[in-house]
Protein backbone atom coordinates (compact mmCIF):
# COMPACT_ATOMS: atom_id res chain seq x y z
CA UNK A 1 0.00 0.00 0.00
CA UNK A 2 1.35 3.38 -0.45
CA UNK A 3 1.86 6.28 1.70
CA UNK A 4 0.89 9.55 0.41
CA UNK A 5 1.82 11.41 2.95
CA UNK A 6 4.02 14.46 3.11
CA UNK A 7 7.73 13.87 4.55
CA UNK A 8 9.12 17.15 6.52
CA UNK A 9 10.99 17.76 3.19
CA UNK A 10 8.04 17.86 1.08
CA UNK A 11 6.28 20.14 3.31
CA UNK A 12 8.84 22.53 3.61
CA UNK A 13 8.78 22.94 -0.01
CA UNK A 14 5.01 22.91 -0.67
CA UNK A 15 5.24 25.88 2.30
CA UNK A 16 8.30 27.61 0.56
CA UNK A 17 6.39 27.91 -2.64
CA UNK A 18 3.47 28.54 -1.19
CA UNK A 19 4.31 31.55 0.11
CA UNK A 20 5.79 32.68 -2.62
CA UNK A 21 2.54 32.32 -4.68
CA UNK A 22 0.47 34.37 -2.21
CA UNK A 23 3.21 37.09 -1.55
CA UNK A 24 4.76 37.80 -5.22
CA UNK A 25 2.10 36.00 -7.46
CA UNK A 26 -0.78 36.88 -6.23
CA UNK A 27 -0.51 40.88 -6.54
CA UNK A 28 0.47 40.34 -10.04
CA UNK A 29 -2.10 37.85 -10.94
CA UNK A 30 -4.29 39.93 -13.22
CA UNK A 31 -1.21 41.08 -15.12
CA UNK A 32 -1.43 37.89 -17.17
CA UNK A 33 -5.10 37.64 -17.76
CA UNK A 34 -4.27 38.82 -21.08
CA UNK A 35 -2.26 36.03 -22.26
CA UNK A 36 1.41 38.03 -20.99
CA UNK A 37 3.98 35.20 -20.23
CA UNK A 38 4.60 35.68 -16.33
CA UNK A 39 8.18 36.02 -16.58
CA UNK A 40 8.86 37.37 -13.20
CA UNK A 41 6.91 34.92 -11.93
CA UNK A 42 9.06 32.25 -13.80
CA UNK A 43 11.91 34.27 -12.56
CA UNK A 44 10.73 33.73 -8.95
CA UNK A 45 10.48 30.26 -9.57
CA UNK A 46 13.72 29.97 -11.03
CA UNK A 47 15.38 31.72 -8.29
CA UNK A 48 14.21 28.73 -5.71
CA UNK A 49 14.86 25.61 -8.66
CA UNK A 50 11.25 24.74 -8.98
CA UNK A 51 12.10 25.11 -13.02
CA UNK A 52 14.43 22.06 -13.35
CA UNK A 53 12.21 19.90 -10.60
CA UNK A 54 11.54 17.09 -12.65
CA UNK A 55 14.46 17.27 -15.22
CA UNK A 56 16.65 14.16 -14.59
CA UNK A 57 19.63 15.40 -12.55
CA UNK A 58 22.20 14.10 -15.23
CA UNK A 59 20.60 17.41 -16.89
CA UNK A 60 20.82 19.54 -14.28
CA UNK A 61 17.59 19.11 -12.86
CA UNK A 62 16.64 18.01 -9.06
CA UNK A 63 15.20 14.68 -10.40
CA UNK A 64 12.05 14.64 -7.58
CA UNK A 65 9.34 12.22 -8.20
CA UNK A 66 5.93 12.78 -9.86
CA UNK A 67 4.48 13.20 -6.03
CA UNK A 68 6.87 16.17 -5.34
CA UNK A 69 6.63 17.94 -8.61
CA UNK A 70 2.59 17.65 -8.22
CA UNK A 71 2.29 19.23 -5.14
CA UNK A 72 3.99 22.17 -6.48
CA UNK A 73 2.58 22.33 -9.16
CA UNK A 74 -1.10 22.55 -7.28
CA UNK A 75 0.52 25.47 -4.90
CA UNK A 76 1.13 27.51 -7.92
CA UNK A 77 -1.77 27.05 -10.05
CA UNK A 78 -3.90 27.93 -6.79
CA UNK A 79 -2.88 31.51 -8.00
CA UNK A 80 -1.13 31.77 -11.23
CA UNK A 81 -2.66 29.51 -13.53
CA UNK A 82 -0.48 30.68 -16.31
CA UNK A 83 2.20 29.27 -14.56
CA UNK A 84 0.66 25.87 -14.40
CA UNK A 85 1.05 24.50 -18.14
CA UNK A 86 4.76 25.88 -18.26
CA UNK A 87 5.66 23.84 -15.40
CA UNK A 88 3.84 21.04 -16.23
CA UNK A 89 5.70 21.00 -19.66
CA UNK A 90 9.34 20.79 -17.56
CA UNK A 91 7.86 18.35 -15.56
CA UNK A 92 7.52 15.96 -18.29
CA UNK A 93 10.12 13.54 -18.28
CA UNK A 94 9.68 13.30 -22.24
CA UNK A 95 11.17 16.57 -22.82
CA UNK A 96 15.21 15.28 -21.68
CA UNK A 97 16.36 15.58 -25.59
CA UNK A 98 15.30 19.35 -25.68
CA UNK A 99 16.56 20.12 -22.21
CA UNK A 100 20.13 18.39 -22.63
CA UNK A 101 20.34 20.60 -26.08
CA UNK A 102 18.51 23.71 -25.61
CA UNK A 103 19.26 24.17 -21.67
CA UNK A 104 22.50 24.06 -20.36
CA UNK A 105 20.94 25.13 -16.53
CA UNK A 106 17.33 23.97 -16.28
CA UNK A 107 17.44 25.17 -12.59
CA UNK A 108 17.96 28.86 -13.63
CA UNK A 109 16.34 31.55 -16.05
CA UNK A 110 19.14 30.82 -19.23
CA UNK A 111 16.84 29.84 -21.79
CA UNK A 112 13.33 29.87 -22.57
CA UNK A 113 12.17 27.11 -24.84
CA UNK A 114 8.84 27.80 -26.01
CA UNK A 115 6.25 25.12 -28.25
CA UNK A 116 3.31 25.52 -30.11
CA UNK A 117 0.80 22.92 -30.56
CA UNK A 118 -2.54 22.69 -32.77
CA UNK A 119 -5.20 19.63 -32.72
CA UNK A 120 -5.26 18.30 -36.35
CA UNK A 121 -9.22 19.30 -36.67
CA UNK A 122 -7.84 22.86 -36.15
CA UNK A 123 -5.01 23.51 -38.71
CA UNK A 124 -5.72 24.92 -41.89
CA UNK A 125 -7.84 22.86 -44.40
CA UNK A 126 -5.95 21.78 -47.98
CA UNK A 127 -7.94 22.99 -50.77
Amino acid sequence: MMDFHLSAEQKEMVNTVRSLAQKKFKPRVKRWQDGTFPFENIKDLAEIGVLGMAVPEEYGGLGLPVLDCVVVLEEIAKVCYVCRPVLSWSATRSKRRVIRSRLPNPLAMSGVVTMAQAEPSLTPQQS
